[in-house]
């Protein structure tokens, strides 16, 4: 998708050579096509985190990476640098790669059909092609380009500069563009008959039948990447927060319903594993019966989480809606709400409660919540530590009346 180029400056100083990287960025995120709660985050440096069911297959270190690719299976990747060299692990095959252009960096690559021909954009707006991938034609203009898709097809491609210009080639269709006056275009994601273009400053422009997104107030850094879930979109800024936003028309305005934690920099070496003892009180009490729990890892001191929860944050599954609640205005979130089809009207929809903290854990609050197939992974901190709690269990897939999730 579109990604940012890393800054590395190189000093000279009086008797002796030596050399630093600017701090480290976020340049591009990838969800499994099979679990869109899991993800890669990838860094200028060419560091790769990988989040929930995502599995890291190995990454290079100390190079420009400006892009990530994931095989059509999901279980490997490519990661791409700006001089051209294309890195792959997993059961990504070996692609050669172009030719290096010092003066022109490489900024995305798309791949084309199962022999996985890559196409690649560099800055001025030129297509590289190899393999089975076709030239349709390039456009060189004063603005940097910064992504690249294909169309449904495969018989053409989109490429979106600096500015919010778009340009079409073969099969691609023009559903219209904004110039963006100053603020830089980061990242185009199509839909059916139309899509979207992310902003830096959080914004997002619809074209087409795509459907408008949520307005968001400016996030504290400079957004370089979103991706489209089924849900509604998932935001990447520069210094590796990824936040999510969710359409939920019986709430208002947007929610919160997965956390992935930015990346450490510099990074802490790995302490030993300990093993975590098991509570002597649950943490959670469960007013509906058929479920466990299990502490499945402790997050490390000097982690960052959120400043507080409310009653916004939630959790999706299919139809099915997870909310953190607290019992009071002024009290941290301490309770889960399960809205469902079986409680919900057409005028109203209201949550029972589905767990909550034991009231023994004191000043235990709940900080984040996560779900997936195998169950709802819930964030606890109190005064021990922090903790990560898988609630096992089948959820109903359900359309949920009152909320129309797009």
């Amino acid at each position: 998708m579109n990604k940012m180029l890393p800054i590395c400056l190189s000093l000279l100083l009086v008797g002796a050579a030596g050399g630093w990287c600017a701090t480290p960025t976020a340049v591009d995120i990838e969800a499994l096509n099979t679990d869109e709660s899991s993800i890669y985050v990838l860094y200028s440096d060419g560091y790769l985190q990988a989040n929930g069911f995502a599995v890291s297959y190995g990454y290079p270190s100390n190079i420009d990476a400006v892009d990530l690719t994931l095989t059509q299976s999901g279980k490997g990747y490519y990661i791409l640098e700006s001089d051209g060299v294309i890195h792959q692990y997993g059961d990504a095959v070996q692609i050669n790669g172009p030719m290096p252009d010092a003066d022109n960096p490489f900024v995305d690559m798309e791949l084309f059909g199962a022999t996985n021909s890559p196409y690649l954009l560099q800055q001025d707006g030129s297509i590289v092609t190899a393999g089975n991938a076709v030239f349709y034609g390039e456009s060189i203009r004063k603005a940097d380009a910064v992504d690249l898709e294909l169309s449904s097809d495969g018989l053409g491609y989109y490429v979106l500069y600096e500015d919010g210009v778009i340009a079409f080639f073969g099969t691609a269709l023009n559903r219209g563009y904004t110039e963006t006056g100053g603020i830089p275009a980061v990242d185009l994601e199509l839909t059916g008959n139309g899509y979207y273009v992310s902003l830096s400053d959080g914004s997002i422009l619809s074209f087409g039948d795509a459907l408008p997104m949520p307005f968001r107030t400016l996030p504290d850094d400079d957004v370089i990447d979103m991706i489209i879930t089924k849900q509604g979109y998932r935001i990447l800024t520069k210094d590796g927060e990824v936040e999510n936003f969710i359409r939920v028309d019986a709430q208002s305005g947007t929610s919160w319903y997965a956390q992935v934690a930015a990346r450490s920099i510099p990074q802490q070496a790995t302490p030993t594993p300990t093993r975590t003892p098991s509570p002597s009180v649950n943490y959670f009490n469960f007013t509906d019966s058929g479920y466990s729990e299990k502490i499945i890892g402790r997050i490390p001191e000097g982690s960052t989480l959120p400043d507080s929860l409310d009653n916004g944050y939630a959790s999706l599954f299919g139809g099915g809606l997870f909310i953190a609640a607290s019992d009071g205005e002024e009290l941290p979130a301490r309770k889960i709400l399960y809205y469902g089809l079986e409680d919900s009207t057409s005028q109203s929809s209201t949550g029972k409660v589905f767990a909550s903290l034991a009231p023994e854990r004191g000043a235990a609050e709940i900080r984040g919540m996560a779900y997936s197939r195998a169950g709802l992974y819930v964030v606890v901190q109190d005064d021990s530590g922090t903790f990560v709690f898988l609630l096992e269990g089948q959820y109903e897939d359900a359309d949920v009346a009152g909320f129309t999730i797009y």
